[in-house]
């Protein structure tokens, strides 16, 4: 038995509608053959809430990135030179077939952790005794269009520069067909919890040791695009 939460699916049946792709990228100068990622502004006034899937595991932001947002990094992400994946599953690896761009950049992770930090500063406080430091600057931008998925697989944890990642963080950028984040629970139900892409929400949840086996659903129709990054803690609780 799939459950499913109605009003993320309310949500996505809403923000189906494919958005129309910009030709210039916000931050790509004249004559810059590279194109470089969209700013992450400041929501000054704005508050968002997060919303709990799982205690103390997974939870959700709708309408981290407005849909104009999502468009540009849409476009970022059709402009860079994206990579093609296909793994077969192992023993120790999960199937996976998408389109994969990766890239390093501190100031677009700050802009990402300045607006979350402003906009839902309860987002920062999840987990007991820990508050997020910053973001992973090791972003990762997916493509999954017709046909792909990736299989059932944890996230690990990676030490870096301000601390250790603890949290895995999903933007959607676009709706589609299929394609929902699927976990399983930490008690052995059979039941799943599953959510749909969703057009600017951001999810959270726990990765490391802490991580559930997730999958991603294949995509039936439509185009999945989905930003990544990390939540960053200190080594060790205060």
């Amino acid at each position: 038995m799939v459950l499913l939460f109605a009003r993320f699916e309310e949500m996505a049946k809403k923000s189906s509608k494919k958005p129309e792709i910009a030709s210039v990228n916000a931050r790509q100068k004249p004559g810059n053959k590279t194109p470089c990622p969209p700013e992450v502004s400041l929501q000054q006034g704005i508050r968002l809430r997060v919303d709990t899937l799982l205690p103390g595991y997974i939870w959700v932001i709708p309408n981290y990135f407005s849909e104009s947002e999502c468009v540009q990094w849409i476009r970022y992400m059709e402009d860079s030179n994206a990579s093609y994946t296909q793994q077969r599953s192992t023993r120790i690896m999960a199937s996976r077939e998408c389109y994969r761009h990766s890239f390093s950049d501190a100031d677009v992770a700050a802009q990402l952790f300045q607006r979350l930090a402003s906009s839902c500063p309860a987002a920062l406080q999840l987990l007991p005794q820990l508050t997020a430091l910053a973001c992973n600057s090791n972003l990762r931008m997916y493509k999954y269009t017709k046909g792909m998925s990736f299989g059932k697989h944890v996230d690990g944890s990676d030490v870096v520069a301000e601390g250790v990642t603890r949290m895995t963080i999903l933007v959607y950028l676009s709706a589609c067909e299929g394609g929902a984040t699927r976990f399983d629970r930490p008690d052995g139900q059979r039941e799943v919890i599953a959510y749909p892409p969703t057009v600017g929400s951001l999810l959270l949840h726990l990765h490391g040791d802490d991580c559930l086996l997730h999958q991603a659903d294949a995509v039936s129709n439509g185009t999945k695009y989905v930003l990544r990054t990390d939540l960053v803690y200190p080594h060790s609780r205060a």
